[in-house]
């Protein structure tokens, strides 16, 4: 649950930044009552680029 309805959330394209791996694209679709993502709802969109720690 997200902000009081379902959603699938996806993570993909990772990246390795100082021997740490994490994901740079982030998306969370509303979910329908059968629980599959309903594409054309796209409630959250997160992009990284340049990933550093310091």
């Amino acid at each position: 649950m997200a902000g009081g309805f379902a959603t699938a959330q996806y993570v993909h394209d990772c990246v390795e930044a100082d021997g740490i791996v994490l994901p740079t694209r982030r998306r969370a679709y509303r979910r329908d009552t059968d629980g599959r993502p309903i594409m054309t709802q796209l409630m959250v969109s997160i992009d990284l680029s340049d990933v550093t720690f310091s």
